[in-house]
């Protein structure tokens, strides 16, 4: 057989075994949608300018440039250009947003400052960010000025957006009253602090049962679980996948598509059982689906939804 042949199906071999969908069909989740104004928090002097910057994800979860329009909450403290530049014009907080059409960012906050002596901005920190219910965890606050310099002495107030979920009193004690999720903030002379997002009771489990995609074969139980501070990934004894090239396990809100997601580690071995790690920034119920992945070609092997 000529060598040129003989390569020509090795490769159309490798190939075929992650045929499937092209990445280009990835489905349409309005869930992926994301508009990211950084940074969350920001001081400036009076008269002076700061700039925000802005990144848009679109329905597929893919970076794209789009026209924003950006907005303060009171001009009469800071005005905000199309380009997200800010220009200070009196002493007070606001808040910036910027808009992809009607779709809406975080709000971040720009504090404006007269003087070094005023606080800038409030940063506030906790050991955890679960907590089970009827049980305690300690914020703290710290206030600075527009040098970054701490200002001792100030009293705070904190607010918890449910308190029926969790409450926190003058010390900055969380209690967990119900399950849920609760963002808490803290203030001091008109000034508020950036939000710590809580998960009560979160020492739940999601689990699905992996199910072939592509013409693939992947099989077993999977189960995203909470673990005191960390959130694991357990791959049951039955859990069993192919072989392939690049295999890569990821978390994605579609069945068929890793955009938007993401990546956890390599699938190291195509048996189970056995445990992966998943990075601290992701929450409980943040995404639906547990993906087997073949990363070179950008196709799945096999997904399980997590109930």
């Amino acid at each position: 057989m000529p060598r040129l042949t003989l390569q020509f199906l090795l490769l159309l071999s490798v190939f075929t075994s992650c045929i499937g969908i092209d990445y280009l069909d990835d489905p349409i989740d309005e869930r992926l949608r994301k508009l990211e104004v950084t940074p969350e928090t920001a001081a400036i002097m009076s008269g002076e300018t700061f700039s925000f910057s802005a990144v848009y994800y679109n329905n597929r979860g893919i970076e794209t440039d789009t026209i924003l329009n950006w907005t303060s909450s009171n001009p009469a403290i800071a005005t905000v250009d199309n380009n997200g530049k800010a220009t200070a014009i009196s002493q007070g907080q606001v808040t910036i947003t910027a808009f992809a059409g009607d779709f809406e960012s975080n709000k971040a906050l720009l504090t404006v400052v007269g003087n070094s002596n005023e606080i800038a901005t409030i940063e506030i920190s906790s050991p955890s960010t679960t907590v089970a219910i009827n049980s305690t965890l300690q914020f703290s606050a710290e206030a600075k000025n527009i040098n970054d310099q701490e200002i001792t002495g100030k009293s705070f107030v904190w607010t918890s957006s449910d308190e029926s979920i969790a409450t926190i009193d003058a010390n900055g004690l969380l209690t967990g009253k119900d399950n849920g999720d609760v963002n808490i903030s803290a203030m001091a002379d008109g000034v508020s602090s950036n939000v710590i997002k809580v998960s009560i009771g979160s020492t739940g489990s999601r689990s699905g049962n992996f199910k072939g995609l592509t013409g693939h074969t992947v099989s077993g139980k999977v189960t995203l679980k909470r673990s005191g501070d960390n959130l694991l990934l357990d791959f049951a004894e039955d859990f069993e996948s192919q072989s392939g090239p690049g295999l890569f396990i990821y978390l994605s809100n579609s069945e068929s598509s890793v955009s938007g997601g993401i990546e956890i580690k390599s699938l190291e071995a195509n048996k189970g059982p056995f445990t992966l790690e998943v990075p601290s920034s992701v929450e409980l119920s943040q995404y639906d689906y547990v993906i087997v992945h073949c990363k070179p070609f950008n196709i799945p092997f096999g997904a399980a939804k997590l109930e």
